[in-house]
């Protein structure tokens, strides 16, 4: 059961009741299924084996006391070890928890003693269909694997997916998150390396056009395995997915996994290389948003990477067995499909879980770890609507919707960006709300923001809004080079030395001035005037402060749940001239930030 799906398999009810008072009762039940009713996530996933109510209870007004009884006794697997056969009702905190529950109960075998996994998937789950069940909710991917012990369940758990399910994950992820050619061939390198059998084995991840540079730079550094890659690729994508675009992807993964600390302590230890003048984003023409059903689109896509585990592995089917490999390791055991007799057990690299009858390290130790980043956050802020602020971004093409995942953007991450604006506006009384140390804490340290390019100039999107101005322009000449403001007060263009431009506006004003261009903002910098203004155009305000005084300085509750957000706002305090403007409108799902960001109004 989520918050808008509750599922009944089987129901009971008596004949003298009839077909319509029954279906009428068990939909007013299902309505009053909602876990936020019951103290729990909005994103909880609660399994109830059975539940006894008379028909006459639904009547009454508080409908959901059933549930409210059998909640009671509920279990959270994620947090418990052993699960009686008695438990009547689980629950899990969102879909990466009930993704690592389903990982570690089939790593220890122990998937067949839980009745609720029958009920979640149809049957007992096996490699194979707990595989397409990672493979179908892509977007809990990097925070499941984070809530996996990382000495033990998580590489064992990467590497019994084997290279072919490796791949097929790959493929579902990357419909969600930015991942850029650079980053894929990176991690092809590693599968290559860790398969002698596959072709082009030799350590190295193989040179592709426009990559030779970065993957250089990473090609004299000794490659790490397959599972230790992929806990660096959730890392980067739980805090700042767009490194993954970037030719220093390679550079930066390879950093992270030679460091030989777990993913999670390398937050902020390596910046990115700057990127190149010519891969600014905002010169990119903007583009307005495209509503569709994200949750539909984000299915339809992952479900082709979950068929192809579905598939018979022919390729591997016909290999011989393994060697040993330097390290004394062999492969775990290929897929089997739904059906199929299992294959005998192979022995296992070194560390990882058995799939095999044999006790796993977990069951030995009688512990279920859940470590990992604090992926459960929830704190009070007065700057509450700043977020407002992507819903900017977004329309002047900044960042791209969850039908742009390959969107160059802002060579910086969405996190980052809200910190930076949050203390460009509002100084040092947003330094000191508890939004700006979780901003920075999100978006993985304080990486430097991205340089100024040597030439700039504002897509012509950005201008049609001041279409209607038409005061004279100001054209300032100064020692390191030009700048042209439009009369709204924002930067049109600018050039750091160089000859003039060959066409500017006809209403020009020539400034001279002695004092040299500032620089020390960077990009940022010629991006903050234009969305002052742009606000305080859409709201009615005549200045660019009061207008985000009024957008931003709203208090709010933040909570944040793995791969999900939601900001809580009081209806009556928030301004219409905001609503008029679309600026309360959900972003839904942002590849950059690796999150779903949701508005409520109570």
């Amino acid at each position: 059961m989520t918050q808008s799906t509750t599922t009944i398999l089987h129901a009971r009810i008596p004949a003298a009741l009839g077909a319509w008072p029954a279906r009428v009762a068990l939909q007013q039940l299902a309505a009053a299924m909602e876990p936020q009713r019951h103290g729990l996530p909005a994103q909880a996933i609660v399994v109830v084996r059975r539940l006894q109510c008379p028909v006459a209870m639904l009547s009454r007004s508080p409908a959901g006391e059933p549930l409210t009884v059998a909640l009671r006794a509920a279990v959270r697997p994620a947090a418990q070890d052993f699960v009686g056969a008695g438990v009547g009702t689980v629950w899990f905190a969102d879909e990466a928890e009930l993704l690592a529950c389903l990982a570690r109960d089939v790593l220890g075998t122990t998937q067949a003693t839980r009745w609720w996994w029958p009920l979640l998937l149809g049957g007992t789950p096996t490699l194979m269909t707990a595989a397409q069940r990672w493979c179908r909710s892509a977007r809990a991917v990097p925070w499941a694997l984070a809530q996996l012990d990382a000495s033990v369940s998580a590489p064992g758990w990467l590497r019994a997916l084997q290279p072919e399910g490796r791949a097929a994950l790959l493929l579902a992820v990357r419909q969600a998150y930015p991942i850029g050619s650079a980053a894929l061939a990176w991690l092809d390198g590693i599968e290559r390396a860790a398969d002698p059998l596959q072709p082009g084995h030799g350590g190295h991840p193989p040179a592709e056009a426009g990559d030779a540079a970065p993957l250089a730079a990473a090609a004299d550094r000794p490659c790490t395995t397959p599972a230790q890659a992929w806990q660096r690729l959730c890392e980067t994508l739980r805090t700042a997915p767009q490194r993954l675009l970037g030719d220093d992807a390679p550079r930066w993964l390879q950093a992270g996994t030679e460091a030989g600390v777990p993913p999670i302590a390398l937050r902020g230890a390596v910046p990115p290389a700057p990127r190149s003048p010519g891969s600014v984003a905002p010169n990119v023409p903007a583009t307005g948003h495209v509503r569709l059903d994200d949750e539909r689109l984000a299915r339809d896509q992952c479900n082709a990477a979950a068929e192809a585990l579905a598939a018979p592995v022919a390729r591997r089917a016909a290999r011989p067995p393994r060697s040993p490999l330097a390290s004394g390791s062999t492969a775990a055991p290929a897929f089997v499909a739904p059906g199929a007799a299992p294959a005998a057990a192979t022995p296992m690299a070194a560390g990882s879980a058995p799939l095999a009858n044999a006790p796993s390290p977990l069951a030995r130790s009688g512990a279920l770890p859940m470590p990992g980043p604090r992926s459960h956050t929830e704190f009070d802020t007065a700057f509450g609507g700043l977020f407002f602020l992507l819903n900017v971004a977004l329309d002047a093409g900044l960042y791209g919707d969850f039908t742009q995942s390959l969107h160059p953007g802002l060579p910086v991450s969405p996190w980052r960006f809200l910190q930076a604006s949050g203390r460009r506006f509002f100084g040092r009384r947003f330094a000191a709300d508890p939004l700006a140390a979780w901003l920075m804490e999100r978006a993985g340290g304080a990486d430097p923001l991205p340089a100024a390019p040597p030439t700039w100039q504002a897509p012509a999107a950005w201008l049609r809004p001041f279409d209607s101005d038409c005061r004279p322009w100001r054209w300032l000449h100064a020692p390191n080079g030009q700048r042209l403001c439009h009369p709204a007060g924002f930067i049109a263009a600018q050039a750091l030395g160089g000859a003039p431009w060959a066409a500017v506006p006809a209403q020009v004003q020539h400034v001279q001035t002695l004092q040299p261009i500032s620089l020390r903002q960077g990009l940022l910098g010629l991006l903050w005037p234009w969305l002052g203004c742009r606000i305080a155009r859409a709201v009615g305000l005549p200045d660019a402060a009061s207008a985000l005084r009024l957008m931003a300085q709203l208090p709010a509750r933040v909570q944040a749940h793995g791969d999900r957000l939601d900001l809580r706002l009081r209806l009556s305090s928030l301004p219409l001239a905001l609503r008029l403007a679309g600026l309360d409108r959900d972003p839904g799902w942002l590849p950059a930030a690796g999150c779903d960001l949701r508005f409520h109004f109570d």
